[in-house]
């Protein structure tokens, strides 16, 4: 597949991160803006060895790292201020010391994101 093709078979959601890694690599440069993707990292996964690998060939690649938590708490917006804060912060260092940099945004597991979460 090159820019210009779009994909023609439904790929459904990529659910390891080599799909996900597989689908950033296939889908980037489709439209003639897009220089990457933007890939949300649940730092907890850092622990695993071939995570971190696949986060910096990810990066070198071009794509945008950004935070989904360190825990993945679905509930992580309702939780006590100290233990979100504490997953947040956690996250964007284990995240930063891996790539090299701060991640470029956060995304609350939960679908959801209050005003107390963002501070």
């Amino acid at each position: 597949m090159t820019a210009a093709d779009p994909p023609t078979e439904p790929r459904g959601i990529p659910q390891t991160t080599d799909d996900l890694l597989e689908f950033a690599r296939t889908t980037a440069g489709f439209m003639p803006e897009d220089e990457g993707d933007l890939l949300f990292v649940v730092a907890r996964d850092l622990e695993r060895p071939r995570v971190r690998e696949q986060l910096i060939s990810a990066r070198d690649e071009g794509h945008e790292i950004a935070s989904h938590s360190r825990s993945h708490w679905y509930d992580l917006t309702r939780r006590p201020t100290a233990d979100r804060e504490r997953d947040i912060v956690e996250a964007t260092v284990a995240i930063a010391e891996c790539i090299g940099t701060r991640p470029v945004g956060f995304r609350a597991p939960g679908y959801t994101i209050t005003d107390a979460t963002l501070r």
